[in-house]
């Protein structure tokens, strides 16, 4: 994610801040993440969402709902959207986990009804690619 910082814990572990790295796909220096280099892994970063609070992924999409998703990808000024999403997000945790903390939940449901509208708006209003097509074409 270009916009993350991992925390030091305890000084067990060294800071890694992507902040600054390329929002496009770049293959990596050895020495700096951040900057293009010679790696032959070609980084293909998440897209930082143009609406504060808002991810650009399933998590946001079941939290705020459809309208607020479709608005927020509208707003993104770049050629491709990579969306984040963890297969707890598809999930009700509720059912299985009660107690987790509220801001969790929210983020979690099984009802896929959005999703399949997002996805359809998406195919109608954007060119869809694999990670390998994303890949051929910045080789």
């Amino acid at each position: 994610m270009p916009n993350a910082v991992t925390r030091i814990f305890k000084g067990l572990y060294k800071v890694r801040s992507l902040v600054g790295a390329p929002k496009t796909p770049y293959y990596p220096s050895y020495k700096d993440v951040t900057k293009e280099g010679e790696s032959k892994i070609l980084e293909i970063p998440l897209t930082e969402s143009p609406v504060e609070g808002v991810m650009i992924g399933s998590g946001s999409l079941n939290k705020f709902g459809i309208d607020k998703m479709v608005e927020t990808i509208n707003k993104v000024g770049q050629d491709y959207i990579m969306f984040l999403m963890h297969p707890w997000e598809l999930v009700d945790l509720r059912k299985f986990y009660p107690d987790l903390k509220e801001w969790v939940l929210e983020l979690c449901s099984d009802n896929l009804e959005d999703f399949e509208k997002l996805f359809s708006y998406v195919k109608i209003n954007y060119e869809i690619a694999t990670i390998g097509e994303i890949t051929n074409t910045y080789k």
